[in-house]
């Protein structure tokens, strides 16, 4: 009995690092991929002519953006330990 409780708990821990890595893997490619969006949106202004108002907008809604997902992510990581 005693041997097959521990060995479900280290497949749960197992699971909690695979899922921890997943979410950190995702939480990158989200944040790159907003990153990506306003350099683009960024290299348009200066095509455009107008960098230094959207420059400084664009630059607060990723920094905006980023927080957003930082915490989210934090928020299901921490669900996710409560629930091992």
């Amino acid at each position: 009995m005693r041997d097959r409780l521990a060995e479900f708990r280290e497949q749960q821990q197992r699971t909690y690092e695979r899922l921890s890595a997943s979410l950190h893997a995702l939480r990158d490619l989200v944040n790159d991929n907003l990153r990506a969006n306003v350099n683009v949106r960024v290299v348009n202004n200066v095509v455009g002519g107008e960098i230094e108002d959207d420059c400084e907008s664009v630059i607060t809604v990723e920094n905006d953006l980023m927080e957003e997902e930082e915490e989210e992510a934090d928020e299901v990581e921490s669900d996710e330990v409560h629930k091992l």
